[in-house]
């Protein structure tokens, strides 16, 4: 049975099997004994893929990290498969029009839950907010076309969930924060 090693130890194997000379010596300064097999290039570069800019900063600091970028480019990695679609059509309108777009499946699903306990047809109790995405009835109509969709369908997930991506496009270009239409459930989800 082969030993499991945090993502950043591989990292570095990834680095130090795939890189140039130059990231070759800046990684030979953070090398340690891991007291276990070495692990194949392959076996890194899809750690080290699997894991988000932010995740690697956190365990090799921004000075590694930024002296191998200046280095040299890093592993290129693959475009991630979609997520299969979910049985239920909720989930299903999450996976084709939000899923991976400013955020991941279980964050945008996680922001579906609080904002409408998952139910399509909701609407606030001041009657301003609309399905699973609670999306604002002022906005709404414009974002529908924005979206190639009609407002007065907002109760069927997909077309909530389509809207919200041109919500959180339109957030993303005016405020270069795509989730601030959803700034409590986005915080309750662990996106801010």
């Amino acid at each position: 049975m082969r030993t499991r090693f945090p993502w950043w130890v591989t990292a570095l194997v990834i680095f130090a099997t795939a890189c140039n000379p130059a990231q070759q010596s800046i990684l030979n300064r953070y090398q340690f004994d891991t007291g276990g097999p070495p692990l194949t290039a392959a076996e890194g570069a899809a750690t080290w893929c699997a894991h988000t800019p932010a995740e690697r900063l956190d365990y090799l600091g921004i000075e590694t990290l930024t002296a191998l970028r200046d280095a040299g480019p890093a592993p290129d990695c693959p475009e991630p498969e979609p997520p299969a679609p979910p049985a239920d059509p909720v989930g299903h309108a999450i996976a084709v029009h939000l899923a991976g777009h400013h955020a991941s499946f279980e964050g945008w699903h996680c922001i579906a839950r609080h904002e409408s306990g998952l139910d399509p047809g909701v609407v606030s109790a001041s009657g301003t907010y609309h399905g699973l995405f609670q999306l604002s009835a002022t906005y709404g109509p414009h974002y529908a076309g924005v979206a190639g969709v009609a407002w007065s369908a907002w109760a069927d997930p997909n077309v909530n969930a389509a809207i919200a991506r041109a919500f959180a496009d339109d957030a993303a270009r005016l405020w270069g924060d795509p989730l601030r239409p959803w700034p409590q459930t986005s915080r309750i989800c662990g996106l801010r």
